[in-house]
């Protein structure tokens, strides 16, 4: 009786533990040391089109192209070697279209200290690159229209001046 009890709750809990991986706005998953799928979130499932059901035992190459398959592979294989957590920003096409995540990789161990998975969360940084990308050009055209202008012009706070252009130091 005790038995299935225990077994009860550790399902409930693998139950509940799928269902917070579920909703988490990032891509979560799980590799055995030879890279090998153990488990996917439904965020996986959604942007790459497969399910979770299907991915167990399939490697990245059988999922993304040869040169973004490789590189996870690396990024996988320098977390199981160092046995330590690390950061990395990888691209992965999502229908086509690739996609930049920051991505937190991390080794989970058995009991007896024995390497069981690495396991990833990538976070999809696409939008903010590209709103970094507009900002800085953006700050370039200001900042050359700003130089190249033909008036004195010069930004006060606190009455004091906090930056001028050339045409400032001609007054």
């Amino acid at each position: 009786v005790m038995s299935m009890v225990l077994n009860h709750e550790l399902r409930q809990r693998g139950r509940r533990m799928r269902t917070i991986l579920d909703h988490v706005p990032a891509v979560v998953y799980m590799k055995d040391p030879e890279g090998r799928y153990l488990f996917i979130n439904h965020r996986y499932e959604t942007l790459f089109h497969v399910a979770n059901s299907q991915m167990a035992g399939k490697t990245d190459e059988d999922v993304f192209p040869a040169e973004q398959a490789s590189a996870f592979r690396v990024n996988d294989r320098i977390v199981r070697d160092s046995g330590r957590p690390r950061e990395f920003v990888e691209v992965a096409d999502s229908a086509g279209v690739p996609r930049t995540y920051n991505a937190l990789k991390f080794p989970v161990y058995r009991d007896d200290g024995t390497l069981y998975a690495v396991c990833g969360v990538s976070v999809d940084v696409t939008e903010q690159q590209q709103s970094d990308e507009t900002l800085r050009r953006s700050d370039t055209s200001y900042q050359s229209i700003f130089e190249c202008a033909n008036d004195a012009i010069f930004l006060l706070e606190e009455d004091c001046i906090v930056d001028s252009n050339s045409k400032t130091l001609e007054m």
